[in-house]
């Protein structure tokens, strides 16, 4: 079976087609019961309660949901929101060629193991080509989403596909509903990504029970998704939790100056941040403490339009080690912000997402982490910060 657009691939219609007969044809023809609802039982999107609204385009071909920017949903909506999107294309996909690389089996496999005969599993495909250079990200989901094809009768070989595709279209891609639609496939429906994908699609009370069940597993994620979801006091208690574990004081105590930074609350935040430089051990932890602790003396006075207009660059410490951040400011407004010069490896999301959610929210309040890349997300964050300061009046 080859990809939508000369038959279908997992429910995308073919090009000339009734939506709904093709997506039915798939199901019954292709799909196991697990892949894919019919096109025609998904339900309109929600609007939004505000003046910005959800907008669906249609055509013979698709349904296009072009989300708002700033929206918040019932469960209710987030459902049909999620089960309109999920088994339709992206707007991008009939620009982006399918692209089977032969030294390539089409399983996922793990990231660590060797490569068999001369061949990488997807998963080592995925990390070490897709991941590394922006210009494929898309051209990856399009390939796991044929190697689901190409994989249809086996279940077991299903799960891990879809679960990468999630995981792609959540931190790299940003789209956040066909992620979601993605980890419920797989049957990943407790974990802290789909709690994510409900946050930013407008729903924090799908998101709080799942945040709360994962307390003690990935505990360093914790206060960060409860910060990025405005729960400061809940995001300190677990960030102070993890400061009581062996040889976490310094981070737990980082984190937890880390929400009451992003809530304005500057003195927690500095107290914080000390108590946490009295406590590191490493060298590279005590570089971003006292970034950390410089940025909140730096950021209590801050006010956009007293920046100058000019380019204004700043470094501070990474996961790997310093990177540098360039904001462009001009007429009381930030216009671009990059990174450029770092040596981190595999967040290379985070490096363009964060630095484009400072230009859309015009500063660093806000902005949220790349799950999978928070500490290099929060010096993106903290550079910009910096630069910024710079050019103060």
């Amino acid at each position: 079976m080859t990809i939508w657009g000369s038959q279908t691939i997992l429910g995308y219609p073919r090009r000339g087609c009734r939506a709904s007969l093709w997506a039915t044809l798939t199901v019954l023809a292709i799909a196991p019961a697990f892949f894919v609802e019919p096109l025609s039982a998904a339900p309109s999107p929600p609007a939004a309660p505000s003046a910005t609204k959800a907008v669906a385009t249609k055509s013979a071909a698709r349904t296009t949901v072009v989300p708002p920017a700033v929206v918040k949903r019932t469960p209710a909506e987030v459902d049909a929101y999620i089960q309109q999107a999920g088994p339709t294309p992206p707007d991008w996909w009939d620009s982006v060629p399918l692209n089977v690389p032969n030294n390539v089996d089409l399983v996922w496999g793990s990231p660590r193991g060797g490569a068999k005969g001369g061949k990488q599993n997807l998963s080592q495909f995925v990390n070490s080509i897709i991941q590394t250079n922006p210009g494929r990200w898309r051209e990856g989901a399009k390939l796991l989403h044929h190697a689901l094809t190409v994989n249809k009768d086996d279940p077991a070989a299903l799960k891990p596909i879809m679960q990468g595709l999630a995981d792609l279209y959540l931190n790299y891609l940003a789209d956040y509903a066909r992620a979601a639609f993605w980890y419920r496939k797989a049957g990943v429906v407790a974990d802290l990504n789909i709690a994510r994908c409900y946050w930013k699609l407008g729903c924090k009370e799908l998101a709080i029970p799942i945040v709360e069940k994962n307390a003690n597993s990935r505990r360093d994620n914790i206060p960060k998704i409860w910060s990025d979801m405005g729960e400061t006091d809940r995001a300190v208690q677990a960030a102070l939790a993890i400061a009581r574990k062996p040889n976490m004081a310094d981070e737990g105590c980082r984190l937890a100056g880390d929400a009451c930074l992003a809530a304005g609350r500057y003195p927690e935040a500095l107290n914080y941040y000390q108590q946490g430089l009295a406590a590191a051990t490493r060298d590279n932890v005590k570089a971003r403490i006292t970034d950390d602790i410089e940025m909140v003396r730096m950021a209590q006075g801050f006010d956009l339009k007293r920046i100058r207009d000019g380019t204004w660059t700043a470094e501070v410490y990474g996961f790997a080690a310093p990177l540098e951040v360039e904001v462009v400011v001009k007429g009381g407004r930030i216009v671009s912000c990059r990174v450029t010069r770092h040596k981190e490896t595999r967040v290379y999301s985070a490096l363009y997402y964060v630095p484009n959610q400072i230009v859309e929210k015009q500063g660093v309040k806000g902005v949220d982490a790349v799950t999978s890349a928070t500490i290099t997300s929060e010096a993106i964050l903290q550079a910009a910060q910096k630069a910024l300061l710079q050019g103060m009046k």
